[in-house]
């Protein structure tokens, strides 16, 4: 009986090393492909999650802004504080004041939550220690002028890696207001800050004229994950107000976030109400 071995010969061996090379790089291909994909949409969500969060605190604090207990004269820890004075004190923007490019605003917003707490809330841009990247702030101030329950969150996190901030105020018919601050800076002074307005100054009489609010946030990926480097165009608000930015060239992936808030503590909109007899008139707004 013959002795029958079975074997592969070299071509054969060759073929099959051949396909398990072409096997095994179509799939270290085809990994590193939604590896990067992965990569590429988590860093994108993670940007939109952060955003949209950070707006939706800020949209809070504008609402809230120039709210003013009523029995706040004379009730409030503040001991030097008289509703007079707290009433030049309800929404500030200082702009071209910080940020990586010395463009983005800061803003401030003052309420009383009671006759005991009035809020002072700051969001501006912060440099992370030790790297050129900026991130948005809030500070908390509870009683800033002093007394019982005073309290100072400090700089929290808001939203990290934000290339620009803007903050554009609008009066009830739709027009930019500038300044609006209770602390005017070099910009707020050189738009009048200090010219009276009915014996009172400009910056301080517009407060009171702010009926919208419109925040831009501009945030970029934490990563770098675009394959080539590209500029890119930064143009938050309307001409002459706002930002227009031109970064440089990087792989970095950017978005500019948007709100629109209703300051409706402070300027108030005419609403159509029926009167008594049944015709339609002007009412006083719903915040009064």
């Amino acid at each position: 009986m013959k002795n029958l071995k079975n074997a592969f010969t070299l071509v054969e061996v060759l073929v099959a090393i051949v396909i398990g090379v072409i096997s095994v790089a179509a799939a270290f291909s085809a990994y590193n492909y939604y590896s990067k994909s992965y990569s590429t949409v988590s860093q994108k969500l993670e940007v939109n999650s952060a955003a949209r969060s950070a707006l939706s605190i800020i949209a809070k604090d504008l609402r809230n802004a120039g709210y003013l207990d009523k029995n706040l004269e004379g009730n409030s820890n503040e001991g030097a504080l008289t509703l007079k004075k707290a009433q030049e004190m309800l929404i500030q923007v200082k702009g071209k004041v910080g940020g990586k490019y010395s463009k983005a605003d800061e803003l401030t917003v003052w309420y009383s939550r009671s006759p005991k707490d009035r809020k002072q809330i700051t969001y501006k841009l912060i440099q992370h220690k030790g790297k050129s990247d900026y991130y948005l702030a809030r500070e908390e101030q509870t009683n800033p002028w002093g007394g019982a329950n005073q309290y100072n969150s400090g700089n929290l996190v808001l939203v990290k890696y934000v290339d620009d901030f803007q903050v554009i105020l609008k009066d009830k018919e739709g027009r930019v207001l500038t300044p609006v601050c209770r602390y005017p800076g070099s910009l707020e002074m050189s738009q009048g800050a200090n010219t009276l307005v009915s014996g009172v100054k400009k910056c301080i009489h517009n407060q009171k004229l702010v009926h919208t609010a419109e925040v831009y946030l501009t945030v970029r990926s934490p990563k770098e994950i675009i394959k080539s480097n590209r500029k890119a165009k930064i143009v938050s608000g309307e001409s002459g107000h706002g930002s227009d930015l031109t970064i440089p060239a990087d792989k970095y992936h950017r978005d500019t976030y948007y709100v629109s808030v209703h300051t409706r503590n402070l300027a108030i909109p005419p609403v159509q109400s029926t009167s008594s007899v049944g015709s339609l008139g002007v009412g006083q707004g719903y915040n009064q």
